[in-house]
């Protein structure tokens, strides 16, 4: 079946990824609204492929999932924004995934909440192994920036994660977790954690 133009998957090896610099990151423009179907596109993405989104702004009304998936990269631009409008659902979240890259994407709310009022989480993880996270900016969302539940060997790296009111981080029956070379800012609480194991913080500029 023929793909949209603005979302390419290209079937490439995940370790040929390259990652763009930190200073390119994080920048706040405005991007063009699109409208695609990303849901039906990650429910139909084959193992093994690289998910690349165009340069934009996705609204949807329910939160993303992918479930169920293995060795598969969803990129975009620097500055590609996919946000949620109900701030009761997770913007976008992984059930019981295996080696999983997501980078370069914002997410957050459509109007995220000055306090703690809500579950939503910008990224939540559920059951997952071997997932990097990187140069993503989690803006916002009500509650937390990640929330992961029985995820084992996460990387989160050159992440913006920021305004989160309940806290940036949350972990549950989670193991050999690294946040490493983070910016991490304006949130109620940096991290809550119950029956880990290796949960590494390191080389992060908190405010």
């Amino acid at each position: 079946m023929r793909r949209p133009a603005q979302f390419l998957i290209f079937a490439l090896a995940v370790a040929g990824m390259t990652v763009g610099c930190l200073n390119s990151r994080y920048v706040h423009r405005t991007p063009p609204r699109k409208s695609l179907d990303i849901q039906a596109i990650l429910d139909d993405a084959p193992n093994g492929s690289i998910l690349t989104l165009d340069f934009g702004e996705y609204v949807f009304d329910q939160s993303l999932a992918l479930v169920g998936k293995k060795n598969l990269t969803i990129t975009a631009p620097s500055g590609t924004r996919i946000l949620c409008s109900d701030v009761m659902q997770d913007v976008l979240s992984l059930e019981n995934c295996d080696s999983i890259r997501i980078e370069n994407l914002r997410l957050s709310h459509l109007k995220p909440l000055d306090d703690y009022e809500c579950e939503g989480a910008c990224l939540r993880l559920g059951d997952c192994r071997d997932v990097e996270v990187s140069g993503c900016e989690l803006a916002g969302c009500g509650a937390f920036g990640i929330s992961g539940n029985d995820v084992a060997r996460l990387l989160v790296k050159d992440c913006y994660i920021h305004d989160n009111t309940f806290s940036a981080f949350y972990f549950d029956g989670c193991r050999d977790v690294l946040v490493s070379g983070n910016r991490i800012a304006d949130n109620a609480e940096l991290i809550t954690q119950f029956s880990c194991n290796r949960i590494d913080l390191r080389n992060n500029r908190l405010k």
